[in-house]
């Protein structure tokens, strides 16, 4: 196994996940990735440069992947990897879902058999901005599949 460190993030959900290279994991640090999902929810896996097909591959050790129904934005080379952007080409079209992560929503939950996980990469933050300390009324449901199946 790889020598990595699992920091949680709060109290409540989120760790964050240092060492691991997710182009080349053994099956030991995968299980502790994929523990530290389930115990903490979300995971951030920082610092990874991966190719289109190797996170695919990564992918496919949680389930197999579920290409997006928008298929205006899948990338070029794996369909189930979709574009997230609010940025234009030069012709002034958009190079991805614009609003795909804006609100909170779950892709696929009407399904008999809910998606185990999502796998973000992003290759692109703006900056961080403070949360609010007032105002607003939100609820949050996180769902997590029972029983994923591996393929």
């Amino acid at each position: 196994m790889s020598s990595i460190s699992i920091t949680p993030l709060s109290s409540a959900l989120g760790a964050r996940i240092d060492g691991a290279d997710i182009a080349r994991l053994d099956d030991e640090t995968f299980e502790a990735i994929e523990r530290a999902l389930h115990e903490h929810l979300v995971v951030i896996l920082p610092r990874q440069s991966i190719e289109p097909a190797a996170f695919v591959a990564f992918s496919r050790r949680f389930g197999r992947p579920e290409p997006h129904v928008i298929d205006q934005f899948h990338h070029k080379a794996d369909p189930n990897i979709l574009i997230l952007s609010n940025r234009k080409n030069e012709q002034g079209e958009p190079i991805g879902l614009a609003d795909g992560g804006t609100y909170f929503h779950t892709d696929y939950s009407y399904r008999p058999a809910a998606p185990c996980s999502t796998r973000s990469r992003s290759r692109e933050a703006m900056p961080a901005r403070p949360l609010p300390t007032s105002g607003g009324r939100s609820r949050t449901s996180l769902r997590r599949s029972g029983a994923a199946s591996r393929a």
